[in-house]
């Protein structure tokens, strides 16, 4: 299993957590839920765990700046789009 997915399914802040509990998303009352136990899982900064944290879109967008198949990646790259015989311009 990769790393960073174990990670999140193992903080209560992560939505990760609570899908594999078996909750369609993480409780307005999670640190009263029988799945979080404080002693257990400690979050160091509450404001981690808020709301409107941006950890999913930050992941989207690296994601799409490294698949040359997206034209983010040559976007980023200095190119107005990916061109069409991208695999040619690829580095090995």
């Amino acid at each position: 299993m990769n790393h960073s997915l174990r990670s999140r399914q193992l903080n209560p802040c992560d939505h990760l957590f609570w899908k594999s509990r078996g909750y369609p998303e993480r409780p307005q009352n999670w640190k009263q839920s029988e799945s979080y136990s404080e002693d257990e899982y400690s979050t160091d900064n509450d404001e981690s765990c808020s709301e409107d944290s941006n950890f999913d879109e930050e992941n989207r967008l690296k994601s799409l700046q490294n698949n040359p198949n997206n034209d983010e990646y040559w976007r980023i790259r200095g190119w107005p789009r990916r061109p069409n015989d991208w695999r040619g311009n690829l580095k090995a």
